[in-house]
């Protein structure tokens, strides 16, 4: 008997032995390969792409933040210091009369006012201090361009709301009211009432918004529209910031009572510092006077023809282009310059007007007590 097995025909014959395999299950790991150039530029090339990676995820949420700022800003939810207010506002109150109307123009819903006609014309009023000689006629041309749009301008020098004696605002009101019954009422005050801020500096924003509010308890009406066109930048800085404290006390007044503002600074003076001069369409356009306070010929006719468009839009009357056009009227004794200085803005304050004296080291001084200074800067026209 043979010790030996046959043999088994389903025996797989020994493969030769893989290097590869032998390498993978051996018990000692293979040595690493040493780095080599394109390894180290690969490792470079991750870290920059994680950089870049990161730089373009803060550069997004840096975007969402500025554009939420924004909106909040141009909805009126909040306000930054004392800079620009938004051009045009308006109450929530008033917001809700309007919600079913459309469309809008500028964040603003157009109004439908009555039918009009050139026998049933817009009766308009635009009155206020020595700045609305400069744009209250050139506005009142331009509304009354439409044929439908009867405008009556009225500026009194020197004039604002604290020194009552020297002119009486509520008065006036009063009186023109009763004789022109406006519909839409515009107008601009605050310049020579700056100086209740140093005069009352803890207590001036109650004691203006008292006065404002005695004012427009006066015109306030449920179907008449109320502006207050806000002063622009004034050159003289102590002026200047004065007069912007004033026009956030106005500002906040009128949004309160239902009434909108318009600024003026946006066409005077839109980087909020005083411009005496802009060029348009290659022209140099003279915007103000020697004074440093009061408005230019052509500064009046830019302001003017600004809110006669934010009105045209705003109540949809561009459509209109009735012949022969309405002449503006002017109020008996209006742009004339006062005989006396007024003797004080407020009852704690031995200043006199706020529009004084000052000074420039690239034009001479002008006296200035609120009356509409002659500019000696030819009349370009844009």
């Amino acid at each position: 008997m043979s010790d030996q097995f046959p043999n088994n025909s389903f025996q797989r014959t020994p493969e030769p032995r893989d290097p590869r395999r032998s390498a993978l299950f051996s018990s000692t790991p293979p040595a690493p390969t040493p780095p080599n150039k394109q390894t180290v530029l690969s490792a470079r090339r991750k870290v920059r792409m994680k950089n870049a990676k990161m730089r373009r995820n803060i550069a997004i949420g840096v975007s969402v933040a500025i554009g939420l700022l924004l909106a909040l800003i141009a909805t009126d939810t909040i306000k930054l210091g004392t800079g620009p207010r938004p051009t045009l506002s308006k109450s929530n109150e008033s917001q809700n009369r309007l919600r079913d109307q459309s469309p809008e123009v500028a964040g603003e819903q157009i109004e439908t006012l009555r039918d009009l006609s050139a026998s049933d014309p817009l009766r308009v009023y635009i009155g206020g201090d020595s700045l609305v000689g400069s744009f209250g006629l050139p506005l009142a041309t331009a509304l009354g361009e439409s044929g439908v749009i009867k405008a009556t301008y009225d500026s009194r020098p020197s004039s604002g709301l604290v020194n009552s004696n020297f002119f009486s605002w509520n008065k006036q009101a009063r009186n023109v009211l009763s004789q022109y019954k406006p519909e839409i009422f515009i107008f601009m005050i605050g310049t020579n009432d700056a100086s209740i801020v140093s005069a009352n500096p803890k207590g001036y924003a109650e004691e203006y918004s008292q006065r404002l509010n005695d004012f427009l308890d006066i015109v306030s009406d449920q179907k008449r529209k109320i502006f207050f066109v806000l002063a622009p930048a004034m050159r003289e800085s102590a002026l200047n910031k004065n007069l912007n404290k004033l026009n956030d006390v106005i500002y906040s007044v009128a949004h309160a009572r239902g009434a909108r503002t318009i600024e003026s600074g946006d066409t005077l003076s839109p980087s909020g510092t005083f411009l005496f001069s802009t060029k348009i369409k290659s022209k140099s356009v003279v915007l103000r006077t020697n004074d440093g306070v009061h408005v230019s010929t052509n500064g009046g006719k830019l302001l003017g023809n600004a809110i006669a468009e934010i009105l045209n839009q705003l109540f949809s009357l561009s459509g209109y282009n009735v012949r022969p056009a309405i002449a503006p009227t002017k109020v008996p004794g209006c742009c004339k310059s006062p005989t006396n200085i007024p003797s004080g803005t407020s009852s704690k304050s031995t200043t006199t007007s706020t529009v004084t004296q000052t000074t420039s080291t690239t034009a001479p001084a002008a006296e200035t007590t609120g009356a509409t200074v002659p500019t000696s800067e030819p009349d370009d026209t844009p």
